[in-house]
């Protein structure tokens, strides 16, 4: 399945890279590290953000690679030079970089950190496409692979995923492993299936976040619980001309679209100055997916978690520290910082009247 050649502008760096297309973000990051054990001849380590969605850990432990949990910069939430160096040895694999949040990370640094090494560089741009690097490049243009997911809740609506790299001599490997990929249609059991998963992962989340569960009790859960629900990860793509016509059109928007997330979370960086809460600035190139407001506990946060969502607005608390959950005898820096987390929605689902809100809960607790 290929979309049509004009997808992209022709000036974009992403239209001249090679792509396979999947149905989930995790099915084409698994045939990506599937490749790179199949071509490198080794399975190893896989460094890894702390705090990211858990099918990126999911998609690691299925392509039979070592996860290596790596703290991030307690402001843009991101890995950095700083927090990988250390983690790399003869055993690194891969790096996944990922564009948390939509803020952009220093992935440009990473890929010269790794140049002259056998590791891999894999840009995961879910959260920040449309995004630009330093240089002025696309996020999404770095390192030897970089993907992208399709949903209506990300940057881009529809249903599936696109994985870019340059090297052709990855196509054989990569289209051997989405070979074995064979639906992408959901059942009514692999919904409900879907939801419990995530009904467990938040379950275990809050109970670290309140403290009523250490770290050695809900990791056991969670780890057993994997291989479970290992089959949601794989999908093939949708390639009915109603879904791809919903990912076009999300292309074609994406800019302007961008533009307007951005304004909004400036927008709330402004109502919270003042405020004893750390706001992130927006910088060049960033492409807010959601915006993250840092409390100075967990009390207040969810303070103001409840006092938004009893006036209706959307809030979350994503996400939880993976190594509490997956290797609890780690000791990051990102326990303390993820309880104090706060997403706020910038997207086309929220207007004006959800800034006022999210600005009049704030001083209110304050």
């Amino acid at each position: 399945m290929r979309l049509p050649q004009n997808f992209l502008p022709a000036d974009n760096l992403l239209a001249k890279r090679q792509y396979v297309l999947g149905g989930r973000g995790a099915t084409v990051l698994w045939a990506a590290l599937e490749a790179i054990g199949a071509r490198d001849g080794k399975r190893g380590e896989v460094i890894l953000p702390d705090i990211v969605c858990s099918s990126v850990l999911e998609a690691v432990l299925a392509a039979g690679f070592i996860p290596r949990l790596a703290d991030v910069d307690p402001e843009r939430l991101c890995l950095t030079p700083q927090t990988v160096k250390p983690l790399l040895s003869e055993q690194t694999s891969a790096v996944i970089v990922v564009h948390i949040f939509g803020y952009v990370a220093p992935v440009e640094e990473l890929a010269r950190l790794l140049d002259g090494t056998r590791v891999r560089l894999i840009e995961d741009a879910v959260q920040a496409i449309g995004g630009f690097l330093p240089s002025g490049n696309p996020v999404g243009s770095c390192g030897d692979f970089a993907f992208v997911s399709f949903d209506p809740s990300k940057m881009i609506r529809g249903r599936g995923a696109i994985l870019f790299y340059d090297d052709e001599a990855w196509t054989e490997p990569l289209l051997a492993a989405l070979s074995k990929v064979e639906r992408f249609e959901e059942s009514s059991a692999d919904r409900l299936l879907s939801l419990s998963w995530r009904d467990l992962y938040h379950g275990l989340g809050q109970a670290l976040r309140q403290g009523v569960m250490p770290a050695e009790e809900a990791a056991p859960v969670f780890r057993s619980a994997l291989p479970r629900y290992r089959p949601l990860l794989f999908r093939s793509f949708d390639n009915r001309p109603a879904n791809v016509d919903i990912i076009l059109q999300g292309w074609r928007t994406l800019s302007q679209r961008v533009q307007v997330r951005n304004s909004r979370a400036i927008a709330i960086q402004k109502a919270f100055a003042g405020l004893s809460a750390l706001c992130p600035s927006v910088q060049n190139g960033d492409a807010i997916w959601r915006y993250t407001v840092q409390f100075p506990s967990r009390e207040v946060a969810d303070r103001y978690v409840l006092a938004l969502r009893d006036q209706g607005g959307l809030v979350s608390h994503l996400y939880y520290p993976l190594h509490q959950l997956f290797q609890p005898e780690q000791k990051l820096s990102t326990g303390e910082l993820a309880r104090r987390l706060v997403n706020l929605w910038v997207d086309e689902s929220v207007d004006d009247s959800y800034l006022r809100l999210a600005q009049t809960a704030a001083q209110a607790l304050f």
